[in-house]
């Protein structure tokens, strides 16, 4: 039987049926045609012969329901049976009166936690001369905003056998559907998929979800590189459903990675944002940090909070609320009215190291997050601290596990120019750090030292892990030289300071004062040089403050000359002021967002054009004030086109730039404008490049939609090749699914190309080879680039054609010649 289906576009049109609902009649004018089924399974559908109703099957009919209702929606189709597996499909007869949807809608309610309106039509279809019953069953794609449907209670494959731990699924399982199959969600990727917006990437509209604000620190400061941990992060993924616990501690022993946790997921959660959420905020009462794979220390921005008080007046300036009005206020005054405001902005909110605090301070916040904390609104804390809550609200963070550990291991020898450890000291090693990535850090600071993995270890066995750091810092202070140690002293006394302030308290000459620091900056216990003012800044962790701060006498035996002198040199410095136009553009923004969503759209502009009078350049107001137009109940997408330009003129970066404005054009009709956006964020190494890739081939197929001859084939081409460039890209998710689509595209390509005479047959065998070159060395590509090349020589007339074909017929051998896999279907083909 021919099959005579475009799988692409039938997914199409059944994603469309699924969002209107469509019943049997429409569904299977799509899925049967010429006399043909269309010979696959899909994500959206799935056939069946037959329902047996034994409690076993009908499970298994559930978990398909759940599967669907969870991803895109689908439809389940009786009446068709499998005829050659994978290949070929054909009707057959069965009692259609077997389905009873008011059972299967018992059993919905019976395993699962969420309400699914499931339909059920039926038609009729003569097929070869015979008449078949067909029953079809339309489960709905679940909203963005409602959590995933789990299973309520376990259902085993054979009731009644206590022995059998085979179980169909289990209670607080979440199934999805990938493909043709129905698989429970484990992995991160997977809990990522189910709370995205879960858009068929396959439909005509290539409108694309704008990204969520976020306030995240630079990544290099807060974990460089990240391994593992994948267990933990999926557990926060599933948490993100949890309808009780809006609150979730990471708890565990310094130099843990319960920070660096916190970032990689918030990082998931923008690629993926979950439930309506609109954005991350990341506030810190940390004011250094030690970045262990860099081995450098870096000072962090001044602490969001430093007590119970000013958390609650953070919060309240993230929620556009009036704190000079509030800081006079009662606690519980602020409270209510945090309490009222937060919902306004979703937001998923990190607090990290809160025991930076004394402890009754810090299980005041816990305690205000667990209040605070509602629908779209969830607190993520770390801390050293337990508080001894349950396992609902805490996570204990430990060390690495054992092959992540090695992971990390090697990409730190590697960095750092030491020899690796064999099996028995990488042992050692992970049992005297217990896996913790900072205290690993340390040993292999003495390994860099000079000492081997062996005598650094022994340094470090029975040993906690805060002890053990100290102790190799401490180490490594003992073996500076004697300026290098006055130079920390005086770091120390200053806190910060740069590097004129050194050499007029140290007495040091620029040569040596030069040399000390480079002593010290090859040591890892002085900041890399921080360019402010024209002058380099220094500062110490947190860490070998409090261990000089037990050895001054050590350093220096005019310690207490030098504190004094140090003194008087910052006597009178400290200031106050204003935080000045950053703060103000912030404040404008939330303000006017907080407008926005109470639908006061004239009043939350004039907020941002009020400040634009002051900043008139300002690419984060340009933003704002282009957001604004567009999400206003009347939205003006051409005066918001012409600012997102000029907010990009003055320098804004941000992908929600781009997303927007790529939305505008799209909105507008304006191909070209798509196109341009897209070009644009191409640039941009910090964005997806599949992502754009894939907008950018998208645009340049509906301009060719618009054309004609060469130029309608140009852009195909083009768009190919962009297509390829999103299929490389080793973070696309939707690679297998492009793969495909880039297979459609090629054999439309060769369409055009074989029924336009404009285009000559050199000039397609051209086109052919480019395809090859972005990657497609299916068989049927070689044979038409073959057949250009014998139709050419065909029509040839004159020696200089006939010189072209041959030069076409090496370039051919060549392509064929460089192929990784040789294709017995393509050999014959090369030209002697």
């Amino acid at each position: 039987m021919n099959n005579t289906h475009n799988i692409t576009e039938l997914k199409t049109q059944i994603a469309s049926c699924i969002k209107k609902g469509a019943s049997a009649p429409d569904v299977i004018n799509y899925i049967y045609s010429n006399n043909s089924i269309a010979s696959k399974e899909s994500m959206l559908w799935d056939y069946k012969s037959d329902l047996e109703a034994d409690e076993a099957n009908l499970a298994k009919i559930i978990k398909s329901i759940v599967s669907f209702y969870n991803s895109h929606g689908g439809y389940i189709i009786y009446g068709i049976t499998e005829l050659k597996k994978d290949k070929e499909f054909g009707f057959i007869d069965f009692d259609i009166n077997k389905i009873n949807v008011a059972q299967l809608r018992s059993l919905l309610s019976v395993y699962s936690d969420s309400i699914i309106d499931i339909t059920f039509s039926t038609c009729k279809i003569n097929h070869l001369g015979q008449e078949f019953d067909i029953g079809t069953i339309h489960i709905p794609q679940r909203q963005f905003n409602t959590p995933p449907a789990k299973f309520i209670r376990d259902c085993k494959r054979k009731s009644g056998n206590e022995n059998n731990n085979k179980y169909i699924f289990k209670e607080n399982d979440v199934y999805f559907r990938t493909l043709d199959q129905n698989k429970k969600a484990e992995l991160r990727e997977e809990w990522q998929f189910l709370y995205s917006s879960r858009e068929i990437a396959f439909t005509n509209d290539p409108k694309i979800q704008v990204s969520i604000d976020h306030n995240l620190p630079e990544k290099k400061i807060i974990c460089p590189d990240f391994v593992g941990r994948e267990v933990i992060l999926s557990s926060l993924w599933e948490w993100l459903s949890d309808p009780l616990e809006y609150t979730k501690v990471l708890a565990g022993d310094g130099g843990k990675g319960k920070t660096s946790i916190a970032y990689t997921f918030c990082q998931q959660f923008l690629e993926s944002p979950s439930l309506g959420f609109e954005r991350v905020l990341w506030i810190s009462a940390k004011s250094s940090q030690f970045s262990g794979m860099q081995n450098d220390y870096f000072d962090l921005q001044d602490p969001d909070f430093t007590d119970y008080n000013s958390f609650l007046l953070t919060l309240c300036d993230q929620c556009a609320l009036n704190v000079e009005e509030l800081e006079s206020t009662s606690q519980q005054n602020i409270k209510i009215k945090l309490k009222q405001s937060l919902p306004i902005f979703p937001s998923l909110i990190i607090v990290d190291n809160v025991d930076s605090l004394e402890q009754s301070e810090q299980l005041k916040i816990v305690d205000a997050c667990r209040q605070f904390g509602q629908g779209s609104v969830r607190f993520l804390i770390t801390t050293r601290n337990r508080f001894s809550y349950s396992d609902e609200l805490c996570i204990e963070i430990g060390g690495l596990e054992r092959d992540d550990y090695e992971i990390f291991i090697n990409e730190s020898v590697i960095k750092y120019g030491i020899k690796a450890p064999n099996r028995k000291q990488l042992d050692s090693i992970y049992n005297a750090t217990d896996g913790s990535p900072l205290l690993t850090q340390s040993i292999i600071r003495l390994c860099k030292l000079g000492e081997n993995f062996d005598t650094a270890v022994s340094d470090w066995k029975g040993e906690a892990g805060e002890d053990a750091r100290n102790a190799a810092v401490l180490r490594e202070i003992s073996s500076l030289s004697f300026d290098a140690k006055r130079v920390i002293l005086s770091i120390f006394y200053f806190d910060s300071c740069s590097k004129s302030e050194l050499q007029q308290a140290c007495s040091l000459g620029k040569t040596k004062l030069n040399d000390a620091i480079i002593e010290l900056q090859s040591l890892f216990l002085v900041n890399a040089p921080k360019f402010i003012a024209n002058e380099d800044r220094f500062s110490l962790s947190m860490t070998t403050k409090l261990i000089i701060n037990d050895i001054q006498s050590k350093l220096a035996s005019d310690y207490n000359k030098l504190k004094f002198e140090i003194q008087k040199l910052r006597k009178g410095l400290n200031t106050s002021g204003k935080k000045g136009n950053i703060k103000r553009t912030g404040l404008a923004i939330s303000q006017a967002l907080a407008l926005m969503k109470e639908g006061q759209d004239d009043l939350a502009i004039s907020t941002i054009t009020t400040e634009l009078q002051r900043q008139p350049n300002n690419p984060d107001l340009l933003l704002a004030h282009a957001r604004c137009l567009l999400q206003a109940q009347k939205p003006d997408m051409e005066k918001a086109r012409t600012i997102l330009r000029s907010a990009f003129e003055q320098g804004q970066e941000k992908e929600m730039l781009f997303e927007l404005w790529y939305n505008c054009e799209n909105s507008l009709s304006s191909i070209s404008g798509q196109i341009e956006v897209a070009t644009l964020a191409m640039k941009k190494e910090a964005f997806l490049n599949s992502k754009w890739a894939y907008l950018l081939a998208n645009s340049l197929v509906l301009r060719a939609s618009l054309r004609n001859g060469i130029d309608k084939i140009k852009d195909l081409v083009e768009a190919s090749l962009y297509l390829s460039k999103a299929i490389k890209d080793s973070k696309n998710k939707e690679k297998e699914k492009q793969k495909l689509e880039s297979n459609e595209l090629h054999s439309i390509i060769w369409r055009h190309l074989e029924n336009d005479t404009s285009v000559s047959w050199l000039e397609s065998f051209d086109f052919m080879i480019e395809l090859i070159n972005h990657g497609d060395k299916r068989s049927f590509i070689f044979k038409n680039a073959h057949r250009c090349i014998i139709e050419a020589e065909s029509e040839s007339k004159n020696q200089r054609q006939k010189t072209a074909i041959e030069k076409r017929k090496n370039i051919f051998n060549r392509a064929i010649h460089e192929l990784t896999i040789m294709n017995k279907n393509i050999e014959p083909l090369i030209f002697n």
